[in-house]
């Protein structure tokens, strides 16, 4: 049932909860800002002020505005430019119009511009193993609490998590089981995103990390679905899938728990039999199918279709991952999908037969 704030007023009203209609609807339409812009606009504005800033940056490479060649100077400019964004968008993010929206997301673009100059001079004086993710973390931190533009700040972490993961993956370092490592880096990221998605609070107040997470995730169990040639890894695809697939297969028996909730007989069926099925493709699939069946769940369950989104996507291409790199001849792949059509719709029809895919009427 659709609701709207018209309907629950008169809901209201009619329950006699509330004693005058007129003057709170009266009260709820002169508190409305019609200047406010859509999110939806913001959104559009958002993506356009990054490509902006990407241009912005070529175009200071073409015209050599700056010089390259001394590190210190490309830092300098990269710190005028955060400084820059900082004050416009002081200036006018408390103002509810089309035209302060460009000007913060002017600011946006100088902040992009000015944060990527920073982090290049910083990795051009460094010039160490980690000095990309220590830069990204340095301007990251001292400009998160003050410029909060959502893009700006799922942009910051998922730059930092995509700069672990390649240093984790492809610098050389002294440790001898990089793929430890890589197993910490992927646990730490799921116990962040459970306590993001799980705490009303930080969900409400952080969900770029949240969104940032999500997608620094559905990279990382991409990347091993593919199989690139790795050198760090020591030929350990198969140990690391597998150590893998056991995590998620765990985080997604404590995702089914915390949802079901109180047990009944029927929620006990439902998750013997969900556990089962989980269990079962914890063995024989990939980390990207488990992880889009965990995000699909998360979305499902906390009513966050972009989650639900990066799931679908994810779930497209892990199947698409799985199929292609089995072992096998093009009839036999064709037979193992016909099967596991087979097999989704049994599950489908036994689901439909218990009734558990329908919501229950109050």
């Amino acid at each position: 049932m659709k609701c709207s704030v018209i309907n629950l007023l008169e809901w209201l009203y009619s329950k006699r909860l509330i004693s005058d209609l007129g003057s709170i609807g009266d009260f709820i339409i002169s508190d409305y800002i019609h200047n406010e812009v859509p999110i939806y606009l913001k959104f559009i504005l958002g993506v356009g002020a990054f490509i902006s800033s990407l241009c912005f940056i070529g175009f200071i490479h073409l015209s050599k505005l700056i010089d390259y060649s001394d590190e210190l100077v490309v830092v300098t400019w990269g710190v005028i430019f955060v400084l820059v964004a900082i004050m416009i968008y002081k200036l006018f993010i408390d103002k509810k119009s089309i035209q302060s929206t460009f000007f913060v997301q002017l600011s946006f673009s100088f902040m992009v511009v000015g944060k990527l100059l920073f982090v290049y001079g910083c990795h051009r004086i460094l010039k160490s193993g980690w000095d990309r993710t220590l830069s990204i973390i340095f301007i990251n931190v001292l400009t998160y609490g003050i410029y909060k533009i959502s893009l700006d700040r799922f942009i910051s972490v998922l730059s930092l998590m995509i700069s672990m993961f390649y240093d984790i993956l492809f610098e050389k370092y002294t440790f001898d089981h990089t793929e430890v490592f890589f197993i910490i880096f992927c646990i730490s990221q799921l116990i962040a995103l459970s306590f993001f998605i799980t705490s009303v609070k930080f969900r409400s107040n952080y969900y770029p990390v949240s969104y940032a997470l999500v997608l620094s995730l559905c990279i990382e169990v991409l990347f091993l679905s593919f199989e690139f040639n790795i050198v760090n890894f020591h030929n350990k695809y198969q140990v690391i899938t597998y150590a893998i697939n056991l995590i998620l297969t765990l985080w997604i028996f404590v995702l089914l728990r915390s949802i079901f909730g109180k047990f009944d007989q029927l929620k006990l069926e439902q998750f013997i039999i969900a556990f089962i099925a989980i269990g079962l493709l914890g063995f024989i699939s990939s980390p990207g199918i488990l992880l889009a069946i965990a995000l699909i769940v998360i979305g499902y369950d906390k009513y966050e279709t972009v989650i639900i989104v990066f799931g679908a996507l994810l779930m497209a291409l892990s199947l698409f991952s799985y199929y292609f790199n089995l072992r096998l001849s093009l009839i036999s792949k064709s037979l193992v999908i016909i099967g596991s059509g087979i097999v989704l719709l049994l599950g489908n029809s036994y689901i439909s037969y218990r009734g558990w895919n329908k919501e229950k009427t109050q």
